[in-house]
């Protein structure tokens, strides 16, 4: 009878704590997947902190090189553009400087008329410029003059402007610009012009380009 009870007891017992060893090990693997999904939802807020830390500083990088692009071809296409403008100005200037010392020593019988020579003096301004004088620039001029003294009606000249041929002009009286040689001296004047350009993206400007010589005018002897 004993034996009947105390093996009774003993299932009874380990019934008991099957069944609380089988709860307790529920509620163990309920916190372990929980643990996991939390880690995953930690995990994956920090990766989308970093993505959106990552983008937002290279909209940044995107738009510093934006505007560092944008001041370096402005540097750029004015240093260009300046640098055209400035050959050109030369140009016009040593053209100037070569027409009048051509003129000084070129005899009108020569030419065979006054007109004739001063166009010939115009010619040689014009090839001298190397193109950047030529008939297709509608701003260009090229004024030749010869005379004497402060009243303009004492020099005869020709302005060749735009598309106007070297060869079309014809004389006039005055002056290329102001004479300041002295009274009895004849004086060959030679004045070129042209607009440059100077462009720089933000700003766009348009310089007149001008060279003026004068020389005394030495007639070559027969």
């Amino acid at each position: 009878m004993i034996g009947d009870v105390d093996s009774l007891y003993q299932r009874s017992r380990s019934r008991v704590g099957g069944i609380v060893h089988s709860r307790f090990g529920a509620i163990a693997v309920k916190a372990v997947f929980s643990s996991g999904r939390h880690g995953r939802c930690v995990g994956r807020s920090r990766v989308r902190g970093v993505a959106a830390k990552l983008g937002s500083e290279r909209g940044a990088a995107l738009v510093e090189m934006a505007v560092a692009s944008t001041l370096l071809l402005t540097l750029l296409l004015g240093i260009v553009t300046f640098g055209i403008t400035q050959y050109q100005n030369i140009a016009i200037e040593g053209a100037a400087r070569e027409a009048v010392r051509f003129g000084a020593t070129y005899a009108v019988e020569d030419a065979g008329s006054l007109e004739e020579w001063l166009r010939d003096v115009a010619q040689v301004a014009e090839n001298a410029a190397t193109g950047t004088l030529s008939e297709s620039e509608p701003s260009r001029l090229v004024c030749v003059a010869q005379g004497y003294g402060s009243d303009p009606d004492e020099f005869s000249r020709i302005r060749v402007t735009g598309a106007q041929s070297v060869a079309s002009a014809s004389e006039q009286s005055g002056w290329c610009f102001e004479n300041t040689a002295p009274g009895g001296d004849i004086v060959v004047q030679v004045q070129l012009q042209r607009d440059g350009w100077i462009e720089a993206i933000v700003f766009s400007m348009k310089p007149t380009l001008t060279g003026e010589a004068t020389n005394r005018f030495e007639r070559a002897e027969p």
